[in-house]
C-alpha cells in the first residue's frame, strides 16, 4: 500500500465516524469549564508505525488537569484499538518492513 491510497482509505473510516466525532464535541462543549482558554485537537500515533492512533481534544488555561478531567469523558473523538482481539475500527495496519512510506509521518 502507499501513501496516497492510504490516506484514501483512512480518509473514508474517518468520514464513517465523523457523526460520533461531533456528537463528542458538542458534549464537550457542555461540559467545557469557564476557564478554558482554547481546544487543541491532538492526533496521538502509536510509537510503533503500525497505523493505530487516536484523535483526542486537549483543553488550554491555567490547571491543565482539572479542565481536561472536567470533560474527560468526551475527549476522545477517534480510537483504533484492539476489542476482543478484533480492530475496531478497521483502519489498515502494517509492518514496517513492506511500506513505501512512514506511515506515523501522513499529513492529509
Amino acid at each position: 500500500m502507499d501513501a496516497i491510497s492510504y490516506e484514501i482509505e483512512l480518509l473514508r473510516i474517518l468520514r464513517m465516524h465523523s457523526d460520533q466525532a461531533l456528537k463528542q464535541l458538542a458534549a464537550m462543549d457542555e461540559a467545557m469549564p469557564e476557564k478554558a482558554l482554547g481546544i487543541n485537537i491532538g492526533i496521538h500515533p502509536s510509537q510503533d508505525p503500525d497505523g493505530m492512533f487516536g484523535i483526542m481534544i486537549h483543553l488550554d488555561g491555567p490547571d491543565l488537569y482539572s479542565l481536561n478531567k472536567a470533560i474527560n469523558g468526551h475527549r476522545s473523538l477517534f480510537a483504533v484499538r484492539f476489542v476482543d482481539g478484533n480492530l475496531v475500527p478497521k483502519v489498515p495496519m502494517f509492518n514496517s518492513l513492506d511500506l513505501e512510506f512512514e506511515v506515523n509521518d501522513v499529513n492529509r
